[in-house]
């Protein structure tokens, strides 16, 4: 049944494909999840830490207060202390922020996609495997005449016994 099979994807993945009995199919599944979920979280982590530094830049530049009795300074990740060391940091900062942003929405997006192909491919395997594939058909191709519009071409023959 079709329908069961999408349920149980869509509530856990690869539930679906077990229910299909094809069970080889669910370490790719995980993997697809895994991989695309790592990269989300990889580029959530990286913005966080960005946008913490620009936040703390545009503090900093506000104001007169030296780095060094900046709590929010020590807080920073290494790689960000590096680009507010510098003297065009900040804007620079700011385009890593947003692109560490438009990577994480991606990432996001490529999971749910994932997700998805989970519960078509599960779907469309329930509904294939009622399919006959009996020696009781077969498929072939012969060469054709028409006399009417005097061509030549190939038919695809498709018997039934």
């Amino acid at each position: 049944m079709p329908g069961k099979a999408a349920i149980r994807s869509a509530l856990l993945p690869g539930w679906g494909q077990v229910y299909n009995r094809k069970i080889w199919k669910v370490p790719i599944v995980y993997g697809a999840l895994g991989v695309t979920g790592g990269l989300f979280a990889y580029n959530l982590n990286w913005y966080k830490k960005f946008r913490s530094g620009v936040r703390v830049g545009d503090y900093l530049m506000k104001s007169s207060v030296d780095p060094k009795d900046s709590t929010g300074y020590f807080a920073l990740d290494r790689t960000v202390k590096l680009y507010l060391r510098e003297g065009q940091g900040l804007e620079t900062l700011r385009t890593i922020r947003d692109d560490s942003r438009k990577n994480m929405v991606y990432s996001g997006l490529y999971f749910l996609i994932a997700w998805g192909l989970n519960i078509i491919e599960a779907t469309a395997d329930a509904h294939l495997s009622g399919f006959d594939v009996s020696d009781n058909l077969s498929f072939g191709v012969k060469p054709a005449v028409d006399i009417s519009s005097r061509t030549a071409g190939l038919s695809f023959v498709l018997k039934t016994k």
